[in-house]
């Protein structure tokens, strides 16, 4: 069992076991006092790097247990004692929680290896709210092994994955891990949010990086002069400490601390990546299109629509000159599986919430589902996508030409 015990100070414990309380019915609590020192600012020293890289090698502060009688020492045990193993338990279950190590992230893969020409797998591969691929590597040692050139080395491996390829990795996933209801994309897009299209747009367009996150016992002195060189240099390495202790009642603590970089120089690093940050937000304000459109469809006009909109309205007029949900799918492949949320009886626009949340999925808004918006077609009701992107005008385009004389549709850009 994996559960969160407390944070004090800026640490986290994790506690990991299956015991579920003391045996005397008394609350335990758990305190750690934490001390750091801080980063020189001058990273590119290498005398000041191996100085602090000495200093987050030693910094170990103890854990108490904080009881109604004592304050007492928590032993500090190791991965290997407690029989815990990098794939089996650590790797399964912080990729249910990953947030305590890589917050704001989502995984994509587990054992992530479609290298050509090459056996390795990534621990876990994630994606960021900035739509940035995150490698996770795990160590159960107390030195990190060669883990920052390893990480190093799948970063660049997959530095050239494209979008498609994140959605294929993510539905092997999904499959692996017997998640076959949802879908790849959707997750993706829902993650990512409502600025998705203009995310993946900066990503796609050499804005986005790849990040790579550490997680280990300890960390050698080695590895972490490394990874201060490194970020001192344009990387962005994240390094977590985790380290397990042991209470008598045999649960197992798990404190994670993130040691690189130092909270108090969090401000420093985010100064050294402010202008990539900058380049990126160019590139999505340069990809985010407002454009409105006029339209005159099936005879009715329309002002100032937006591009859902437009979509929504020609799909409309395609399905009352008898263009079935199967054809409309067949003439947007693209988006098949996730064109239309089909309910298998007639229902209003409470009943399509309902039902959707029933199927286990999260957000409603990202279909148009209001009663005027619903389509009834034999018996079951359809809910149309609102997810569109840069290729709104383009399925209306293929709407259009496939109605031919059936319908009318006619739009334009409307005037600002």
């Amino acid at each position: 069992m994996l559960g969160l015990i407390a944070g004090v100070f800026g640490c986290v414990f994790i506690a990991l076991g299956l015991s579920t309380s003391r045996g005397d019915g008394k609350q335990s609590g758990w305190v750690q006092f934490c001390g750091s020192l801080p980063l020189h600012q001058n990273a590119a020293l290498a005398g000041a790097l191996a100085s602090v890289a000495t200093s987050i090698r030693h910094n170990s502060m103890a854990i108490f247990e904080l009881s109604s009688e004592q304050i007492r020492k928590v032993t500090q045990t190791s991965f290997a004692e407690e029989k815990i193993t990098e794939r089996r338990d650590l790797q399964r279950l912080l990729k249910r929680s990953i947030e305590h190590i890589a917050p704001d992230t989502m995984i994509l893969a587990e054992e992530y290896g479609r290298f050509e020409g090459s056996a390795r797998r990534i621990d876990l591969l994630g994606l960021n709210r900035d739509a940035e691929l995150v490698v996770i590597e795990l160590k159960r040692t107390d030195d990190g092994g060669h883990l920052e050139l390893q990480a190093i080395r799948y970063a660049a491996m997959i530095s050239a994955m494209t979008f498609d390829d994140a959605v294929d990795a993510h539905r092997k996933y999904l499959e692996a891990n017997g998640r076959h209801e949802e879908d790849p994309h959707e997750n993706i897009m829902e993650f990512l949010g409502p600025e998705a299209e203009a995310v993946l747009a900066g990503a796609e367009n050499g804005a986005g990086s790849v990040r790579i996150i550490l997680a280990a016992a300890d960390f050698s002195k080695e590895v972490t002069t490394t990874v201060l060189w490194l970020n001192a240099n344009g990387l962005d390495i994240t390094c977590v400490r985790l380290r397990p202790y042991r209470l008598e009642d045999a649960r197992v603590l798990l404190d994670i601390q993130q040691v690189i970089p130092l909270p108090e120089a969090q401000e420093y690093t985010i100064k050294i990546r402010k202008k990539a940050t900058e380049v990126r937000d160019a590139v999505r304000k340069q990809y985010r299109d407002f454009t409105r459109f006029d339209a005159t469809i099936g005879g009715v006009s329309h002002s100032r629509l937006w591009k859902r909109e437009l979509v929504f309205f020609a799909v409309k007029e395609a399905i009352s000159k008898g263009v079935t949900p199967t054809e409309l799918r067949a003439l947007v492949p693209w988006r098949s599986t996730q064109l239309f949320f089909e309910v298998p009886k007639l229902v209003d626009s409470l009943g399509f919430v309902e039902a959707f949340r029933k199927a286990g999925r999260p957000d409603p808004k990202r279909f148009f589902h209001s009663d005027a918006q619903l389509f009834h077609l034999n018996g079951q009701t359809y809910a149309l996508t609102n997810q569109w992107g840069d290729r709104s005008t383009e399925v209306v385009d293929i709407i259009r030409h496939h109605l031919g004389t059936r319908g009318a549709i006619a739009y334009a850009a409307a005037e600002e």
